[in-house]
């Protein structure tokens, strides 16, 4: 009889997974922080569990892939397991416009894979997404008042509401001599 054949297994990876307290968004362990590791870890599969009935109120933009964010663009693989929970921009006091959420993918990316996010169980509102004015630049297009899209999103019991998204003004933005 000869010795006994080993098989290797298939590898198996837990996703990487962080738990947010209620209602952090700043700080360590806060909403922003488990994002950004999101986005570094380079693990395909990254889960994010916000608590049961939470409301994680956003008041500061992020960053301005495609306008203003309020949580860190989404470059990876990422789902969020909202529990019931609820992420709004703080519309109590006067804000600059921000949207919630930006999914990054193409171009934006360069030679990186695009974004994936997966929301699930969640509410989304008070994000602004406006576009510029004649007196800004002329008639920027604002997209995704609660997300803008650029790579691969999926929803699953989001209700959206209370998002707003408005193209620019565009005015009058002719220069002498050219129309």
């Amino acid at each position: 009889m000869g010795r006994p054949v080993l098989e290797r297994l298939e590898e198996w990876l837990a996703p990487a997974a962080f738990t947010v307290p209620a209602g952090q968004v700043y700080g360590p362990g806060g909403l922003w922080d488990a994002m950004i590791q999101a986005n570094a870890n380079g693990d395909p599969q990254n889960v994010i569990t916000l608590t049961a009935g939470s409301v994680y109120e956003l008041s500061v933009v992020y960053d301005f892939w495609f306008g203003p964010n309020g949580l860190p663009s989404v470059a990876n693989n990422l789902t969020i397991q909202g529990n019931g929970a609820t992420i709004a921009r703080v519309t109590t006091v006067p804000l600059p416009d921000f949207r919630l959420f930006c999914v990054l993918g193409g171009p934006a990316l360069g030679s990186q894979a695009a974004g994936a996010l997966t929301l699930r169980n969640l509410t989304l509102t008070g994000g602004v997404a406006q576009g510029g004015s004649a007196n800004t630049g002329g008639g920027g297009l604002g997209a995704g008042g609660a997300i803008f899209n650029a790579g691969t999103l999926t929803l699953d019991a989001v209700t959206v509401t209370g998002n707003v998204a408005q193209g620019g003004d565009g005015g009058n933005t002719a220069v002498a001599g050219f129309s």
